[in-house]
């Protein structure tokens, strides 16, 4: 008679559970999720950068940061400055910026919007 104690196939059935229980936490990582303090010092970069691709001084940000989802990557906002210009006599005019966060690039444009 067979010790089924011994046997190779009642050992794998008892390891099996053991096993599962070490890979297990490999398999599964928990979600990562951005700090505030992180998203916050983005949102300064951000500004900073689109400041810096502006052609208009005295540049301020007036509308919030918009963050598009990360399959994206983009955040947009729109930013008023004034015109360096002499022939321009000081009119105020607004930009679009669009960033990409990967890259930390800003791009902007003349915009009316509103």
């Amino acid at each position: 008679m067979l010790n089924t104690s011994l046997n190779p196939m009642t050992i794998r059935k008892k390891m099996l559970p053991f096993a599962f229980a070490l890979l297990l936490p490999l398999v599964i990582q928990p979600a990562q999720s951005s700090t505030t303090e992180a998203w916050n010092a983005g949102d300064k970069a951000m500004v900073a950068a689109c400041k810096n691709a502006s052609g208009l001084k005295n540049v301020k940000v007036i509308r919030a940061i918009t963050h598009f989802d990360d399959s994206v990557g983009y955040s947009v906002l729109l930013q008023q400055g004034v015109y360096p210009q002499k022939h321009m006599n000081g009119k105020q005019g607004k930009e679009m910026c669009l960033f990409k966060r990967a890259t930390q690039k800003a791009t902007v444009t003349e915009t009316e919007w509103q």
